[in-house]
């Protein structure tokens, strides 16, 4: 058995792997098919039953239009296989040569016809988990066949049907194809480029949320001034309808304007977790919980819990415990602070200590559903900052009036 067998074998069992796993989340979270609030666990579960169930299925079908291509013109299946996230059908014999491009593309052919008459079914408006899996299906399975496979095929890793086009195909044909897919992969990511398609796509995934982020724009239209706060709540409400690249023109819009205020600090630590980059969002929450005001002691405790979490998803435990106790000193009922001293506890073997833990954080009656508040409830922290906002408005207003 040569390395590529070896390799193509390893890949197939883990992808089966996966692919059973995500059948057995599919039953145990079945909660989330039925749920109008989409977040990100959601947002990352469709992509698990995309790549790991959907894909495969959709492979199955090009493996089987492959097949029956090869024989309606004329030749047979040399060799074929098959591997969830990867097929192969080899033809011969065929007709006329120039029937190879035609057979080896049929399968892909088929994936994007049956992904592309799929997409009408938006117009009836569907569950918004169901519409998700539709897009992201069809945003999926085209960036594939349009983009991911044939860059990789310039440099040897592509799919087999790419290397036999390439390997016995004429110049003027594979010509032709370049060009059908170059033109297809422009149309593919103007359209997921175009802010009117996100903002229909975004309807369909979280109507929840673009209606919020609606209602937060007219308000801000509406008001004469815009305070930090009320930009910071508009930051959020474009990341939480799934427009990164809007939250990130508002932020350095609100660093132009306002410099190293706490809102700032806060949005810049909240964005800077949803990238991934926990190192630098812990020190930007610490820094936002510096930047409180004496009395914020909620607040402080709630973005030091928020570092902490940052910390922890880095996997820097001792750091986070740290950071725990001093939101602990802060705020005795950062529920966030408490489950993240639990977790580590666990993690640590000291289940009893976890477990007090636990009576505390429910004796508090604290909200266990940490989904959409992770790191932090940034509702909570918004209408915090509004306070303090109005509480030094109202005191420079009393100070002007003594004066």
């Amino acid at each position: 058995m040569n390395m590529d067998t070896f390799c193509l074998g390893f890949i197939t069992a883990f992808a089966a792997f996966l692919s059973l796993d995500s059948l057995r989340r599919l039953y145990l979270e079945r909660h989330r098919f039925l749920k109008e609030d989409l977040n990100d666990y959601d947002v990352s579960f469709a992509w698990r039953i995309v790549i790991f169930l959907i894909y495969p299925l959709l492979n199955l079908l090009a493996f089987w239009a492959s097949s029956i291509a090869c024989q309606s013109f004329g030749g047979y299946v040399k060799s074929l296989s098959y591997g969830l996230l990867w097929y192969q059908v080899v033809p011969a014999e065929l007709a006329s040569p120039s029937y190879l491009i035609p057979v080896l593309f049929s399968g892909e052919i088929a994936q994007t016809l049956l992904v592309f008459l799929s997409l009408p079914a938006l117009f009836f408006r569907p569950h918004p988990f169901f519409a998700m899996l539709l897009i992201y299906t069809s945003a999926f399975v085209m960036g594939i066949n349009l983009i991911a496979d044939p860059i990789l095929s310039i440099f040897g890793f592509g799919s087999t049907h790419w290397q036999i086009a390439i390997a016995y195909g004429s110049k003027r044909e594979l010509v032709v194809l370049a060009m059908v897919h170059l033109v297809l992969a422009v149309i593919y990511l103007i359209v997921l480029k175009n802010q009117t398609f996100q903002m229909i796509f975004a309807r369909l995934i979280r109507p929840i949320a673009v209606e919020k982020l609606q209602k937060a724009l007219s308000e801000s239209k509406a008001e004469n001034e815009t305070s930090a706060v009320s930009l910071s709540e508009l930051t959020m409400r474009y990341e939480m309808a799934g427009f990164p690249r809007q939250a990130a023109k508002e932020l350095r819009n609100m660093k132009r304007l306002y410099g190293r205020a706490i809102s700032v600090i806060f949005m810049e630590a909240y964005l800077l977790y949803r990238q991934h980059k926990y190192q630098r969002a812990c020190t930007f929450f610490i820094a936002a919980g510096d930047a409180c005001p004496p009395a914020s002691n909620e607040l402080k405790g709630m973005f030091l819990g928020a570092a902490a979490c940052c910390a922890h998803a880095n996997r820097q435990y001792e750091t986070a415990l740290n950071l725990v106790g001093r939101a602990l000193e802060f705020d005795h009922n950062c529920a966030m602070a408490r489950m993240i001293k639990m977790d580590i506890l666990l993690r640590q073997g000291k289940e009893k200590k976890a477990a007090e833990e636990l009576k505390t954080v429910l004796w508090t009656g604290a909200n266990l559903n940490f989904e959409q508040s992770i790191p932090i409830d940034w509702q909570r922290a918004i209408q915090l900052l509004k306070e303090e906002e109005a509480s030094k408005f109202l005191s420079t207003i009393g100070n002007k009036v003594k004066n």
